[in-house]
């Protein structure tokens, strides 16, 4: 079964996008084509393509993936991050857990810890994925029963991208701080064993 293409245009002011060409509704088309067909398809409609680029990517995940990222870079400073890290995890001392070592470096808190309940559906807005969540209200179980579960989907996406922007032999993920219930962006580093590269 072949994947299905989308041929968009992505809004670099924005990080909005408009679908241009497809393989489910253009045919089994080759990448030049699709591109040929959304190109006269951004002339038909009179889109401005002085700005912004034409990318082809594998249906609406890759859309949603390139949204992420765009997000991603609107929120957090990368350049700041990769030498806030460099300058400071050799002044981190190791952990050993589980007979492993470890060390953790707190990056930036996102929300203070004093926010408690509040901070799952804050982290959602900050990222655009409210959805019907009752943010004024954080008990009111019945809009907030699965605000968990997004927010572990959330952070899932998240780290995965600030991991692929932020190449490094450590790890970045978002999550709450163990000692006061903050919400931070941390960098994490396991030792390697003797003879591993």
């Amino acid at each position: 079964m072949t994947k299905d293409k989308i041929v968009y245009w992505y809004d670099e002011k924005t990080g909005g996008y408009i679908e241009l060409a497809g393989t489910r509704w253009d045919g089994d088309l080759s990448d030049q084509e699709l591109l040929a067909r959304a190109l006269q398809e951004a002339e038909e409609v009179g889109l401005d393509l002085s700005y912004g680029k034409i990318l082809i990517g594998e249906g609406e995940k890759a859309m949603a993936q390139k949204q992420m990222e765009e997000r991603v870079k609107q929120i957090f400073n990368l350049r700041w991050i990769r030498d806030f890290v460099e300058k400071n995890i050799e002044s981190v001392e190791w952990v050993e857990e589980d007979g492993e070592k470890r060390r953790s470096l707190v990056i930036d808190t996102l929300f203070d810890g004093r926010l408690g309940a509040y901070i799952p559906g804050w982290v959602l807005e900050l990222f655009g994925q409210v959805g019907d969540y009752d943010l004024e209200d954080p008990y009111n179980w019945e809009k907030n029963e699965t605000i968990y579960d997004a927010l572990m989907s959330l952070e899932t996406e998240v780290n995965h991208c600030l991991n692929q922007l932020l190449p490094s032999k450590g790890w970045y993920y978002m999550g709450y701080h163990e000692a006061d219930g903050s919400y931070c962006l941390f960098y994490e580093e396991y030792e390697e064993e003797e003879g591993e590269e």
